[in-house]
């Protein structure tokens, strides 16, 4: 089951919405707050394809989708912030790793927010870049539904340091995440 830091945390879901095409009529029957991810990065002429964010909680209907619908389970990630943030610097956190670089300088888009690129962070990131995918949160974590199939546990946060620069991904990690 999900286990929250703390209930009262700031909660965002990052939604795959390509693979969940109805993701932003939900949050516009349910008056949720989202937006594209894309919006203001060098992405942004992607608007189409973009992930989007939304702001939940325990009560949300899209909340229950992401517990129980597999579609939702496998499309998105929950990402929790303890502390109060200033909205803007969540998702400039967020974005910031949109673009990733392998180790030997090539750029690729990086699909953070996909429960199965999370279990191989886990597996094969350092303490780096697991720190640098959760960035301004406390945690990152995949649906109940997946969490045991993709032997995952939330991801935590080690230490406080905000890293700002680029997203570097060593080899091993590049390796795994390409076809």
């Amino acid at each position: 089951m999900y286990k929250m830091i703390n209930d009262s945390s700031q909660k965002l879901l990052i939604v795959d919405a390509n693979r969940v095409p109805n993701a932003r009529q939900k949050c516009a029957e349910n008056d949720l707050e989202w937006g594209n991810l894309y919006l203001g990065t060098n992405w942004q002429t992607q608007l189409d394809v973009s992930p989007i964010w939304i702001k939940t909680n325990r009560d949300d209907p899209i909340w229950k989708l992401w517990i129980s619908e597999p579609l939702w389970a496998s499309s998105s990630v929950l990402y929790e912030y303890v502390q109060e943030r200033e909205f803007d610097s969540v998702i400039a956190s967020l974005q910031n790793i949109i673009t990733a670089k392998c180790e030997d300088g090539r750029l690729f888009l990086f699909r953070f927010y996909s429960p199965k690129t999370l279990s191989l962070i886990a597996k094969f990131g350092d303490e780096t870049v697991v720190n640098q995918v959760i960035g301004a949160a406390e945690s990152i974590q995949t649906s109940p539904l997946l969490a045991e199939e993709l032997q995952l546990v939330p991801l935590r946060k080690s230490h406080q340091n905000q890293f700002d620069g680029p997203l570097v991904l060593n080899r091993d990690l590049i390796k795994e995440l390409l076809p």
